[in-house]
């Protein structure tokens, strides 16, 4: 009988332990690296294809650092969402060194993408950590500047901006409610109009980061 009630009393414990993450806003730091498959001149010259006669295919990959602000909110133990701006600044080498030539060297550029998101999340709880994954979107705006060895420098602006649109998902752990780490991916498309990187351009690119995110 004892055994009995002492097995009674610890289900009731550990199914007491289930707890919903409390709202609040939050700020994260995160870094980590990216790549990317460019195609500029898309349009220029073509006869109805995405890339134009005059188009050009090239790759780049990037280490960067990142942060974002925002509002997280949980509806249950196990549900929530969060919304929150982010940015990401990195270093880019472009383009990848097997399409390097004398007459078209690596070339060096800061990289920008700034926008907003919007994530489900999901936890399984346990005591006093809760483990789980996120999933969600987000779009905004994407800027490059070169910074050595620009073979486009005599066409092409000292900045280019462009609109971009990605998916998130990713792992995430809650520690006392207030510290989160996760691992994550951002994938999606940057858009160049005309004028800006030789023409129209268009990159498909991958993120992957690591963040520490804190509950203010």
């Amino acid at each position: 009988m004892k055994k009995f009630l002492f097995s009674v009393a610890l289900a009731g414990a550990l199914s007491g332990s289930a707890y919903a993450e409390s709202s609040g806003f939050i700020l994260g730091l995160g870094l980590g690296g990216g790549a990317a498959l460019n195609v500029a001149g898309v349009g220029a010259g073509g006869t109805g294809g995405l890339a134009g006669a005059n188009s050009v295919g090239t790759s780049n990959t990037a280490v960067f650092l990142g942060a974002r602000l925002g509002y997280q909110m949980f509806v249950d133990e196990a549900n929530g969402f969060r919304f929150y701006v982010s940015d990401f600044l990195g270093y880019a080498q472009y383009p990848d060194s097997a399409s390097t030539t004398p007459e078209n060297p690596v070339s060096h550029r800061l990289n920008m993408l700034l926008d907003l998101n919007a994530d489900y999340l999901y936890n399984w709880s346990t005591m006093g950590v809760d483990a789980g994954f996120y999933v969600g979107f987000g779009g905004g705006a994407i800027f490059t500047i070169p910074v050595g060895n620009f073979t486009w420098a005599a066409s092409a602006p000292a900045m280019s901006a462009g609109a971009s649109l990605a998916v998130n998902a990713g792992l995430r752990t809650s520690i006392n409610d207030r510290h989160q780490i996760e691992f994550g991916v951002k994938a999606g498309f940057g858009f160049f109009a005309r004028g800006s990187v030789r023409d129209n351009a268009v990159s498909a690119v991958v993120l992957g980061h690591a963040t520490y995110t804190i509950k203010l």
